[in-house]
This record gives structure tokens, sequence and C-alpha cells, in this order.
């Protein structure tokens, strides 16, 4: 998996760092298909079907699965279809560049899917991330429970004379 770039097209360059941020960005890019794809395959015209994002958040980690999608709510931050949850969540995100002047080609990995039907696929992501990261009560009654090792048997206080 490529690690993600944080810093600017100009900073990458006085740096010598334009491979990094290439390859960063290429990988954003590909993310931003793979979600494009899945929403166009898995969309029945009233639905998305469950577990869609998982995939993808597998293959190029949710990180920048979670960083594509912010990035693409804040660009399109006039459209009203995504909800203010997710307006607000995205508005968390620190990303480099003005999209309203073009700033580090952040465009290039814009969904271009329908915003509703992308709202509803970023609350599926949103939701498999905190799950990933806390566990449900009923994974945890599942999961094997460790072997208790034999102690001796608690002895009684004797009585002090």
């Amino acid at each position: 998996m490529t690690e993600i770039y944080r810093q600017t097209a100009e900073y990458a360059r006085e740096h010598g760092e334009l491979d990094a941020y290439r390859a960063s960005m290429q990988e954003n890019r590909a993310c931003k298909e793979a979600i494009e794809a899945a929403i166009s395959n898995n969309f029945d015209g009233w639905h998305l079907a469950k577990g869609i994002a998982q995939p993808i958040m597998e293959r190029f980690g949710t990180e920048r699965v979670m960083l594509v999608l912010a990035n693409t709510v804040q660009v399109k931050d006039w459209d009203g279809r995504f909800s203010r949850s997710n307006r607000e969540w995205a508005s968390r995100f620190d990303i480099h560049g003005d999209p309203q002047k073009g700033g580090d080609h952040r465009f290039v990995f814009v969904v271009s899917s329908h915003p509703a039907i992308l709202d509803g696929f970023i609350d599926m992501a949103r939701r498999a991330e905190r799950e990933a990261q806390c566990p449900s009560v009923m994974d945890a009654l599942k999961a094997p429970k460790p072997e208790h090792t034999k102690s001796a048997p608690a002895r009684k206080h004797e009585a002090v004379r």
C-alpha cells in the first residue's frame, strides 16, 4: 500500500519528493475510481448493497478511503445533498490546497458519483471504520475465552491467638 503524502506539490518539488507525491496522488485516484465502480455496480436504483465499502477499505486502507471521501465533500461543499453530519465530519480533515483555486490537483480524486448516493456510501464507510475501531459486544462474546489455570483453593483465615 502506498503511503499517503500529506504535503503540497510545491513542497514535494522543493524537497525532492515528487515521486512520493505522484504515487500518493495516483493511489488516491485509483481509490476514487474503485469507489465509483462499487457504487455503480452495487446500486439497484433505490439502495446500495451492504458492505461495499469494506473491500475498498481493505484494498486502499481506511485512512486513504476517508481522505478521498472527505476531499470530495470539501470540494463539493456547495452541494446540499451531503448530510450535515458528513459535511461536519469532512471539515475535520486537513487536506492541503484550496480546491476553489485548483490547489494541489485535489479535483483528480473527487468522486463523481451522484452526491445523494455517495452520501450513503460515506455513511457506510464511516460505520465500517467505527466498527473496526470498536468491536461489537457480540464479537467480544463470541471470541474464544482464555483458559483459566487452576489455582490452589483459597485458605480460610486462621484465628490469630
